[in-house]
């Protein structure tokens, strides 16, 4: 029935720009018709475009709108009622008003002709490096310049945080951690982690521009918002606003898995690109096949090498975290912290920081104090101990 329901509202829009793009009408006003249309399907509201109230009472609760109202005087009586009612519907979704190019350019504090720019030559406003995997290898890098870096950190901000994600998902949002991502997996019978493979590249721009899309704005802003999000036509690792458009493309994935799970008994979480599946039987492990069907109709790949079936009688680490019976920190891993930072206070430090692949004193000393941060988490006791050690330091930087 949902899909049967999602086809007619599709079917809807389809003929709504058909017909309108037939009568003549300008493209950027059949795009705000059907962008205004797909917003209130999304929140189950009549679509009615036209009802021309006197002049003085258009007006609306919302602050912005009114000021949007007020400088758009000029438009057609019947124009300027629809615009109004579409913004009030964004800024009931806590998003800003964004028609037009103009408008975008205002909301981001640059000229239009500059944001074009910008936005035409994306993949000019990047560097490229590689660092080293945990696990080996390296990892690609592509980091927004300056001036893109600032465009993406307030869309994050201003539009993408105010979208609601699945509580399954636990990485790269405030007030979540590995910790929570492990806590449902706590003394379960059978532990099964699969690995999402090139997370972020397998994520392309078609995917981020329906993200804009299904928001409420038309799409020639949509298709705007994506190429400032994307690089080289992908989800780049080192945006901003990358970690929080991949979890809102793969909110689908966690609801159809949810839904799974709550049917079988299992327990499910993800964070990032890691996908937990715990039960108290090994009937989860039988499952396998159908979870990787369904990240597979989801527009994902599994790193096959990573998939992993933890049962009781062995380690079960949940993205770092030991959960067989309580959340703790891996013994071995602290074992080497405990070590290192031991070492450290002997005046062994760019020893120590060499063998952890830091460049330098500074950057190692931020890297032990991620680790104490990560131990604290887990077990406060433990980070407490390597935090006296990691005090008798005698840091030169």
């Amino acid at each position: 029935m949902e899909v049967k329901k999602k086809n007619e509202q599709h079917g809807f829009i389809e003929n709504l720009v058909a017909a309108n793009r037939a009568a003549g009408v300008v493209e950027d006003v059949v795009d705000l018709l059907a962008g205004y249309a797909r917003l209130c399907i999304k929140l189950g509201l009549p679509v009615e475009f036209y009802n021309s109230p006197p002049l003085d009472e258009i007006k609306s609760k919302y602050p912005l709108v009114n000021k949007f109202i007020r400088g758009n005087q000029h438009l057609e009586q019947s124009g300027l009622e629809f615009l109004s009612r579409y913004a009030e519907l964004l800024r009931s979704q806590k998003l800003p008003i964004l028609f037009n190019i103009e408008q975008l350019a205002s909301y981001l504090s640059i000229s239009s002709e500059k944001l074009q720019l910008i936005a035409s030559n994306t993949d000019n406003y990047y560097k490229s490096f590689s660092i080293p995997k945990a696990s080996g290898g390296l990892r690609r890098i592509d980091e927004p310049l300056p001036a893109l870096k600032e465009i993406q950190t307030k869309l994050l901000r201003g539009i993408l945080e105010n979208i609601a994600l699945h509580p399954a998902a636990t990485a790269f949002r405030r007030k979540k951690s590995i910790a929570h991502n492990a806590k449902p997996h706590v003394n379960k019978k059978v532990v099964v982690r699969l690995d999402l493979k090139d997370y972020f590249p397998s994520i392309s721009i078609v995917r981020v521009q329906a993200v804009f899309v299904n928001l409420g704005y038309p799409k020639n802003i949509a298709q705007t918002l994506a190429k400032l999000t994307t690089y080289k036509n992908k989800l780049p690792m080192g945006s901003p606003a990358s970690p929080y458009l991949s979890n809102v493309i793969a909110g689908r994935l966690d609801r159809r898995f949810e839904k799974l799970c709550e049917k079988c008994g299992f327990s499910y979480t993800r964070y990032a690109d890691d996908l937990i599946f715990s039960s108290g039987s090994n009937k989860v492990k039988s499952y396998i096949p159908i979870f990787l069907s369904i990240i597979k109709n989801e527009g994902f790949d599994i790193n096959e090498k990573k998939l992993k079936v933890m049962q009781s009688g062995s380690k079960q680490k949940v993205t770092g975290v030991v959960a067989n019976v309580k959340i703790n920190i891996d013994r071995q891993h602290y074992k080497k912290l405990r070590a290192t930072l031991h070492n450290c206070c002997q005046g062994k430090v760019l020893e120590q920081a060499g063998l952890w692949g830091a460049d330098n004193e500074s950057s190692f000393k931020n890297q032990m104090i991620g680790h104490i941060n990560f131990v604290r988490m887990l077990n406060v006791d433990k980070a407490d101990k390597l935090q006296i050690s990691f005090n008798k330091i005698q840091w030169s930087a």
